[in-house]
């Protein structure tokens, strides 16, 4: 039952933070790219599928965004009464994880919720976007050079 409610691939973080800590703070698309860059090292034996995925949401966020903005409306990713908490928890994950990419990650989440435009959010995003691209090519890139180097040996 443990697995179910507590997965270890969310619960496990160095920083001692939780996922659901941050992610029940956030609006949908963010809670769901913070939900799979954090298991990405963890679900699966490559974490290509989860930063994909990650981007689809961001992608999803950026809707969303468009939408608002056309209705002159401001979107949040987080509640104002929430952002200190959500901004410290995000601040520990940051200073604990070894990968340097999901802390960049990480990095830009923080800064599009201490945004306070429409604006400062959507370029934070889209940072975001660009730098698990740039992940997924580096991914790429090792599993090449795996896959070259077993090939190399076979000659």
């Amino acid at each position: 039952m443990s697995e179910i409610k507590n997965p270890t691939h969310y619960t496990n973080h160095p920083s001692g933070v939780k996922c659901k800590e941050i992610t029940m703070c956030l609006s949908n698309g963010a809670a769901n790219a913070v939900k799979y860059v954090w298991r990405s090292a963890d679900k699966h034996e490559s974490p290509k599928i989860d930063i994909l995925k990650a981007i689809e949401y961001l992608g999803f966020e950026l809707e969303a965004f468009d939408n608002e903005i056309l209705k002159n409306r401001q979107r949040v990713i987080c509640q104002e009464y929430q952002v200190g908490t959500v901004t410290a928890l995000i601040e520990r994950v940051i200073q604990a994880d070894s990968n340097r990419r999901a802390a960049q990650f990480y990095r830009l989440v923080r800064n599009a919720v201490q945004s306070r435009s429409n604006a400062g959010r959507v370029v934070a995003l889209e940072k975001a976007i660009e730098l698990l691209r740039f992940y997924v090519s580096d991914i790429r890139s090792a599993e090449m050079v795996s896959v070259g180097g077993d090939d190399a040996d076979n000659r």
